[in-house]
């Protein structure tokens, strides 16, 4: 995690959540402990990025979807990602599927720049080991 990010207390053991006042940017990283089979990846990931999507699409006023990937990385991992403005913020969404664990990464932040968005992401990605 970037230096600048403190931990915010979580009542979910799989759920870690970090907040940066001076980025005016959140970050939620959650691990869900599953046993799928290679076959059912990135089924399981799709079904989960749609569940997802609609959750934030119901809690954020005039939430619209900028991007969105799925792919399967030679049947040992699916991935899908999606990005989401709304009027007063910016925000990604990425997961990745496995045959053990599937890992959700979410960033957001205060205004309107999706490359900033983007990077603090990637930032934060650099960081794990899935």
């Amino acid at each position: 995690m970037p230096a600048d990010f403190h931990a915010v207390p979580s009542l979910d053991e799989y759920q870690f959540s970090f907040e940066s006042p001076s980025r005016k940017a959140s970050v939620v990283l959650s691990i869900l402990p599953v046993d799928i089979p290679p076959t059912g990846l990135q089924a399981f990931a799709e079904i989960f990025v749609l569940t997802r999507k609609a959750a934030e699409m119901e809690g954020r006023s005039n939430c619209r979807l900028d991007e969105e990937e799925s792919r399967l990385f030679d049947d040992s991992m699916a991935h899908v990602m999606y990005a989401c403005t709304d009027d007063t913020s910016v925000s990604r969404f990425l997961g990745w599927a496995t045959d053990r664990k599937f890992v959700s990464l979410w960033v957001g932040m205060e205004g309107s720049e999706m490359e900033a968005c983007a990077h603090l992401a990637n930032e934060v990605f650099d960081g794990l080991r899935l």
